[in-house]
């Protein structure tokens, strides 16, 4: 797809810490910039900010779950991300996402979301805007929203297409009906 673009960013070099081992990648999808850090560390993000035009990052997987080793007030100024997803488990045992690290977050205006707080989480884009899954509900229920198809032949094509289909799938394929989505982004 000649739209889309991707980069692996760091490491760029091994080093005995496996964090820093962690590949980082940026992709582009036509007018959207994703930033996926895996476990990086503050180290290689100031190679990152120091070595790559990282401005204007629209998603953010925080690195490390969220850890105070990332995410640094420097990186994020830099980045400037308009969504940030943690990963991380529910009470887990390491205390993620650590404070310092939603504070940062915060600083830069960023829209948190966290798996332990939300769950199974899916972005959509067009390469123009990001919706959450919870935002695919609320415009499947706004009245006010332009409908590609009537409700008639959505319900129709999902009865008979859709035998069996995740919530993912139904969201995604709604979506597709009702303007376009290209590029799916999921978290658990």
């Amino acid at each position: 797809d000649d739209s889309t673009n991707i980069y692996v960013l760091s490491p760029s070099y091994i080093t005995d810490n496996n964090n820093s081992n962690s590949i980082v990648l940026n992709i582009s999808y036509k007018n959207n910039n994703f930033l996926f850090t895996g476990d990086c560390e503050e180290s290689n993000e100031m190679d990152m900010i120091n070595s790559y035009d990282l401005e204007d990052i629209d998603f953010l997987k925080v690195a490390h779950h969220g850890s105070y080793t990332a995410s640094s007030l420097t990186f994020l100024e830099e980045t400037t991300p308009d969504i940030a997803v943690i990963s991380c488990g529910y009470k887990n045992s390491y205390g993620h996402p650590h404070k310092s690290t939603l504070d940062n977050l915060e600083s830069v205006d960023a829209k948190i979301f966290r798996t332990d707080q939300n769950g199974s989480m899916q972005f959509y884009s067009d390469g123009e805007k990001m919706l959450f899954s919870s935002e695919i509900k609320q415009i499947l229920c706004d009245e006010s929203v332009p409908r590609v198809v009537n409700e008639e032949v959505l319900v129709h094509h999902l009865r008979y297409n859709f035998r069996e289909y995740s919530e993912e799938t139904f969201f995604k394929e709604i979506y597709n009906l009702r303007g376009g989505c290209n590029m799916v982004v999921s978290f658990d």
